[in-house]
């Protein structure tokens, strides 16, 4: 996809109804993509909430669930966080956002491909020289 670029729209909404609208005003505009931002949702059940969103979704969707030290919404424990992202992963998520600032991992990239999910984990490590693990 060299030399394609997307419109991807973040969707900020209180609740999923609204998320769901926004989606689908999205999409009626022309976006390509919507970032479905979980850690705005006022009120967030995960397994409702991701079976909704995703199950209805009209556009590939990214799903973040930023935390408060990166600029997002979310106060709470990182390790609920990311049981929310790998569930959004089961549920078909196109695309799923996590920091690059994770304890002990600097960077974590997520492929998904034709229904194969690829992990891709890049450690920090000064004194190593393979720093990548799959």
């Amino acid at each position: 996809m060299a030399g394609v670029s997307l419109v991807c729209v973040p969707l900020v909404a209180k609740s999923v109804e609204q998320m769901l609208s926004e989606m689908a005003t999205a999409k009626v505009r022309g976006a390509d993509v919507v970032e479905i931002r979980l850690d705005h949702l006022a009120s967030f059940e995960p397994r409702r909430d991701l079976d909704l969103l995703l199950r209805n979704r009209p556009l590939p969707a990214l799903v973040t669930y930023r935390p408060k030290w990166e600029g997002g919404e979310y106060e709470g424990d990182d390790g609920r966080r990311f049981e929310a992202l790998l569930l959004a992963m089961e549920f078909g998520a196109d695309y799923v956002d996590i920091e690059l600032k994770v304890t002990g991992i600097s960077s974590i990239i997520i492929l998904m491909d034709t229904g194969w999910l690829w992990f891709i984990y890049i450690y920090s490590c000064l004194k190593c020289s393979q720093h990548l693990h799959v």
